[in-house]
């Protein structure tokens, strides 16, 4: 995967300087939504460069609609820089039980590869592939497994480049329990064994992990809580035997102020209270920090960490931060939940109720055009709630997943 960058610059500049004009495959998004109360993957088509003057810019494509037997919490793809073959997508659904909940989630393996927006068809579940990781009679793979913790609420994940295994946060008072957070590593695949906790005994962060693909061992990040900041470890492959604590590598803030994390090359970035964290996994040193809006709560970045560029969400605001250096980001009020970045086109696509919004990195900061922001209403995307209210503590509000893909090669003129 270190060959990301060059085939990157490659792309662009045969898009900008052969002077010929050779099909580019567009972006399609996928999207997590409960249209009329069902939860499904939609596809969206970025059909910006076609579109006439006043036509949507975003367009649900017709018969790429997937039905999930759960919400939508959590996704992730297999080889995540440029080819996308494959989608995992964590489904959860939680229901109240007396009181108490009653969780079921799944591991869904999708199809995403030269997906053709006039026929669909090749969006499709593995069904095979699918993993139970909990549900009420207690036949899932992480049933049954922590003596410590017998709530379960699988709530981020991380795949390997190959599909191989899931890296699973289960954050149990997301859906309403009191127990702890473990971070679970789940075999993909028959035959290689039984999932296992990585740090289940000590003060793991409710933040999600960050598996990078680009090394050849494929590292696992996660945040561990101490008295007045968050320690970073690091398990180096599925085959570590044990995860072990990165030295001079750390964010300043205690666990409990941390909203938000994600990676983005050799950085792993953190919201605290106003700031926007970063700190490098292969560079020891004193963390960064930067101001970003006060009510951000979500973070979006590219995993390779080729675009530079991050964006906080918060509430109804997205903050647009040139890099992670950068205290004084362009604002749009768009209400988001989540959102995605693509480090080709250098688009960014946040999802909110109702809504998708097309951000442009290539404005705002030091360039002379404004930070430009479209909105396209979209009433499809009706987002689920994370769990029921009556559940004390619980998330109960809006869950949503958005990546992006790229479409099938559209035939020479």
């Amino acid at each position: 995967m270190r060959r990301l960058a060059a085939a990157l610059a490659a792309a662009l500049l045969l898009a900008s300087c052969t002077g010929t004009s050779e099909p580019r495959p567009t972006t399609l998004l996928v999207v997590g939504a409960a249209p009329g109360g069902a939860p499904r993957l939609l596809l969206v088509e970025d059909v910006t460069e076609t579109a006439p003057p006043g036509d949507p810019r975003l367009v649900v494509v017709p018969g790429g609609a997937r039905d999930l037997p759960a919400p939508a919490v959590a996704l992730d793809f297999e080889e995540r820089g440029l080819d996308r073959p494959a989608a995992w997508v964590l489904t959860r659904a939680v229901a109240d039980s007396g009181g108490t909940p009653a969780v079921t989630a799944y591991l869904q393996r999708f199809e995403v590869a030269d997906v053709d927006p006039t026929d669909p068809t090749a969006f499709a579940e593995d069904a095979p592939r699918r993993v139970t990781l909990t549900e009420p009679g207690g036949s899932g793979v992480l049933d049954g497994r922590s003596p410590t913790s017998p709530a379960t609420c699988p709530t981020a994940l991380q795949v390997d480049e190959d599909g191989t295994f899931a890296v699973v946060l289960d954050d149990p008072p997301r859906c309403g329990s009191g127990d702890h957070p473990e971070l679970w590593l789940v075999p993909l695949r028959p035959g290689l064994g039984q999932p296992r906790s990585l740090l289940g005994t000590q003060d793991l962060a409710p933040l999600p992990p960050y598996l990078d693909q680009r090394s050849s061992d494929q590292v696992v990040y996660f945040l561990v809580g101490a008295i007045e900041r968050t320690h970073v470890y690091a398990l180096r492959g599925a085959d570590d035997d044990a995860a072990r604590r990165l030295e001079g590598v750390s964010l300043p803030e205690p666990a409990t102020d941390l909203a938000a994390a994600s990676g983005a090359g050799d950085l792993l970035l953190a919201l605290a209270q106003g700031d926007l964290l970063a700190t490098n996994l292969v560079e020891p040193g004193p963390a960064l920090r930067t101001d970003t809006v006060d009510t951000a709560a979500a973070l979006a970045a590219d995993p390779t960490g080729t675009a530079p560029e991050v964006l906080a969400l918060g509430g109804a605001v997205v903050a647009f931060h040139e890099d992670p250096e950068d205290g004084e980001p362009d604002t749009a009020t768009r209400p988001s939940v989540a959102a995605t970045i693509d480090p080709l086109t250098r688009f960014a696509y946040a999802v909110g109720e109702g809504r998708l919004t097309v951000l442009d990195l290539l404005t705002g900061g030091d360039t002379d055009r404004s930070f430009q922001a479209y909105t396209e209403p979209l009433p499809e995307l009706e987002l689920p709630r994370g769990a029921p209210a009556s559940l004390v503590g619980a998330d109960s509000g809006p869950v949503t997943v958005i990546g992006w893909v790229r479409a099938a090669t559209p035939p020479a003129p």
